[in-house]
């Protein structure tokens, strides 16, 4: 039996633990932090990634909201200083300032990775935020980790050679997860434009609801053809 060695026991590294497991592999997973736990990240998981979930047997535990963290997730943030940044904004978002946990406030900061061109060498790979960390503005980043272990799995029960495997695995992944990258960056600019008129425009000439079902959801982990 081939063991796999996953370091990181995120949403990616748990979720392709569960796949490795599913086709009969050997795995041990390796995390540094003490306890797993909730810190209030809301995640969205779109219909690709559900695929893979509903595999896992997970179907019960999704009405729960999923957790996960990151080191950028774990500073916590002053209550007055949050209040300060928002003075003078709608007072249905005082509200909800002035309803916080004042102790459990923490400020998420949102960096922009450019998709990188290599994720292996012969025996070693990386999957999820490790190689294609992704802004929030298409919900996708825990979609991608989850689609990684799926077809990183069924790539190592294709191929026998491990090193032709993790080129399999690259291959079909790299300009997906490039594209979703790249999308969730030009959103970031279409929806900080201040200019309403030019976001209106937009929506107007795209029906964005059709293209994300076409080009996102639609996707299979499980089924896709890998070459």
């Amino acid at each position: 039996m081939t063991k796999v060695l996953i370091t990181g026991g995120g949403i990616g590294g748990i979720s392709t633990a569960l796949s490795l497991i599913k086709h009969g592999f050997e795995v041990e997973v390796y995390e540094q932090a003490s306890e797993l736990m909730e810190i209030g990240a809301g995640i969205q998981l779109s219909a690709n990634a559900m695929h893979v979930l509903l595999a896992h047997g997970l179907e019960p535990q999704l009405v729960e909201t999923t957790g996960i963290s990151e080191e950028s997730w774990v500073s916590k943030f002053p209550w007055e200083k949050l209040k300060q940044e928002f003075v003078g904004w709608n007072e249905e978002i005082q509200s909800i300032i002035n309803a916080a946990d004042r102790d459990e406030c923490y400020r998420w900061s949102l960096f922009f990775r450019p998709p990188v061109e290599n994720w292996s060498s012969p025996r070693v790979t990386l999957l999820g935020d490790a190689v294609h960390a992704t802004l929030p503005y298409l919900a996708q980043g825990a979609c991608m980790a989850i689609e990684d272990g799926a077809v990183l799995a069924r790539c190592l029960v294709m191929e026998p050679d491990v090193s032709s495997a993790l080129r399999l695995y690259q291959r079909n992944r790299i300009d997906r997860t490039a594209k979703i990258v790249n999308g969730s960056t030009a959103n970031r600019d279409l929806y900080h434009d201040p200019d309403q008129n030019r976001i209106r425009a937009y929506f107007r000439q795209r029906d964005e609801a059709a293209s994300r079902n076409n080009e996102i959801y639609a996707y299979n982990p499980l089924t896709v053809p890998l070459n």
